[in-house]
């Protein structure tokens, strides 16, 4: 509103009439506006150099803020960040760990190319075109599907496919694929104790979503990992160990992702009292009938074995 007076009801922004604004992004003390045109306004706070004054707009896309940073994806697929750094969500180890005013180009390995862009408080992600997901910043929680207390530069989560949409409150996030599939990491609670889950894992009893609502499936999520541990743990008499618990993810993880003509395919798995179900797909051959005709694929006198 070009003052510091406190704004009790709605006002008109003159500077911004006339301007066909597409989008207004929101930071916890800034605000950032694109016009049709692709030209980039902001106000608020720039104390961490939120407003990115010398931001070179004609190409942007798109726009997303976290608490205190920013990430803008060109039309050609680059990414710029800018803004605070405390934690590395900029993305570049070039730069100040305090702030950065001027976006920085951010380096993607493997030469991927960028669709889309993501920031939540002190992290950030980027979704490849082929569904990879990058994600750097705070990982306090293990948010970020790292090992790692913080993440500097852009790194691959392993295991995660065919994304098409990220949702992260900061200390969980959720990846929806294009499948319908949705992957979870970062903190939940069991029995009153916060727990964390340090790598991304698929919530099989969420299978075929279109949106990703993070209140509504951070809720889901939380009550699937705690049912999760309660019913394994009287499947097996007695608690598992987190060993355990991660061979028992992985393999789940395994009958999801895993595509092929060759691969009975996952459809759904489903808790029902204290026994849990996995739904495969119907094969109306038997396995020696499906090895004979792939013979190519298995050792010499595999039946005899």
């Amino acid at each position: 509103f070009g003052h510091n007076l406190p704004v009790r009801s709605q006002q008109l922004i003159p500077q911004l009439c006339d301007k066909n604004i597409q989008q207004f992004i929101t930071g916890v003390d800034f605000v950032l506006a694109i016009t049709d045109n692709k030209t980039v306004y902001g106000w608020g706070v720039n104390d961490h150099g939120q407003l990115a004054r010398q931001l070179c707009s004609d190409h942007i896309r798109e726009i997303y803020c976290g608490y205190y940073h920013s990430l803008a994806l060109t039309s050609d697929g680059r990414v710029y960040a800018w803004g605070q750094n405390m934690f590395g969500q900029i993305g570049c180890t070039d730069v100040d760990h305090g702030s950065v005013d001027v976006p920085k180009e951010l380096c993607f390995s493997e030469n991927c190319q960028i669709n889309s862009v993501y920031c939540s408080l002190y992290s950030s992600f980027a979704i490849t075109t082929d569904g990879q997901v990058f994600s750097w910043g705070r990982n306090h929680w293990y948010n970020l599907g790292h090992n790692d207390h913080n993440v500097l530069t852009p790194r691959i989560i392993p295991g995660v496919c065919n994304v098409q949409t990220v949702r992260s409150n900061g200390n969980q996030t959720c990846f929806l694929t294009r499948d319908g599939f949705v992957y979870i990491c970062g903190q939940y609670h069991e029995n009153e104790l916060s727990l964390m889950q340090k790598l991304p894992i698929i919530i099989p009893t969420l299978n075929m979503c279109t949106e990703l609502d993070l209140n509504d499936y951070r809720n889901k999520c939380s009550n699937y990992l705690n049912e999760m541990f309660e019913i394994i743990g009287q499947l097996s008499d007695g608690k598992l160990n987190s060993g355990e618990h991660n061979q028992f993810y992985a393999e789940l993880n395994h009958l999801v992702t895993v595509r092929s003509e060759y691969v009975v395919k996952y459809i759904d798995s489903r808790f029902e009292g204290n026994l849990y179900y996995i739904q495969m797909e119907l094969c109306s051959d038997s396995l020696r009938n499906i090895l004979k005709k792939n013979s190519t694929f298995f050792p010499e006198n595999w039946d005899n074995r």
